[in-house]
């Protein structure tokens, strides 16, 4: 069988989008088991799985400053630093921020 340049193309366009769409998939699932880990208190865990999704986190404050805490909570201080770092820009966990950066 005889596989022309444009099948190749079209073949390598499906395989590299299915590979984007099962990483987007993995993201999102390990955001889901940080705030499930977070909201049992279990912060090791939940720091694991924010730092493993952290491209889709990056995009809420709010996950950001629940991923700080985790960090924080996890004696991971430089990753909490950095995330405690961006949340403070955001005047809704400013003085949240500042409270754990001072700690």
């Amino acid at each position: 069988m005889k596989v022309t340049f444009n099948s190749q193309f079209v073949l390598l366009s499906v395989v590299m989008l299915t590979s984007a769409f099962l990483q987007a998939q993995s993201l999102s699932r390990f955001k889901e088991l940080a705030e499930e880990a977070f909201k049992r208190g279990n912060y090791n865990e939940a720091a694991d799985y924010y730092q493993k999704s952290w491209p889709k986190v990056t995009k809420d404050k709010g996950d950001i400053f629940k991923a700080g805490i985790s960090y924080f909570e996890a004696n991971r201080l430089t990753e909490a630093i950095q995330a405690f770092s961006i949340t403070s820009e955001k005047k809704k966990y400013r003085k949240a921020s500042f409270l754990y950066l001072a700690k």
